[in-house]
């Protein structure tokens, strides 16, 4: 109890450690349970996690301003996106008189990994490690999720809490940020190899 004191309001002697010491012993690594059904299945991973967890502490200053930055975009984001929604809606019941392409400009198609391993790298920056990735396929739809301790997540600072939620969707708009770059430069990048054809 000392330890998560002293992590919510930044007294105490010492740190507890929430990371296990030593290697996991083969019934904690047994510990993860699979899940298959007919409609629902995924794979736990855990053997990210001390390494995640590691990158995390040893960066925490420069991730914390990272996803800083990242809740900025994403409370901008969720203000254009509800622009979005009532300019659509207002569409929809004819109130203005030009429809806008808008929405269809703003289709985002990312990777649930860089998505997830936002979220696990924000947790760490802030002391939280991860328990498990999960990859899982529901009916048809893939996707993959991070397992984080919820009361360690309830202990954290409203806007720390707020880094390590909007990670995720932050992590989602670099990557389109850089794949766009990379479609605008394509060009430049092959030239050299379509000028020795």
């Amino acid at each position: 109890m000392d330890g998560r004191r002293w992590r919510r309001h930044g007294r105490g002697q010492a740190q507890t450690s929430y990371l296990p010491l030593r290697a996991p012993t083969r019934s904690s690594r047994t510990s993860l349970t699979n899940t298959v059904s007919c409609c629902y299945c995924d794979y736990k991973i855990s053997a990210l996690n001390t390494s995640l967890y590691h990158f995390g502490r040893k960066q925490a200053k420069l991730l914390k301003i990272w996803f800083s930055i990242g809740v900025g975009f994403s409370l901008t984001a969720l203000l254009g996106v509800t622009l979005i929604l009532v300019w659509e809606f207002g569409n929809v019941l004819h109130l203005f008189h030009r429809s806008s392409d808008l929405s269809s400009s703003l289709l985002f198609g990312f990777s649930p990994s860089v998505h997830e391993f936002g979220h696990s790298i924000a947790a760490a920056s802030e002391g939280i490690p991860t328990e498990y990735i999960a990859i899982f396929l529901a009916v048809l739809f893939p996707g993959a999720l991070v397992a984080l301790s919820y009361e360690l997540l309830e202990e954290l600072q409203p806007f720390a809490a707020l880094r390590v939620y909007c990670a995720g969707v932050w992590h989602n708009a670099v990557c389109c940020a850089v794949c766009a770059l990379v479609l605008f430069l394509l060009p430049l990048i092959l030239s050299p190899i379509l000028h020795t054809w």
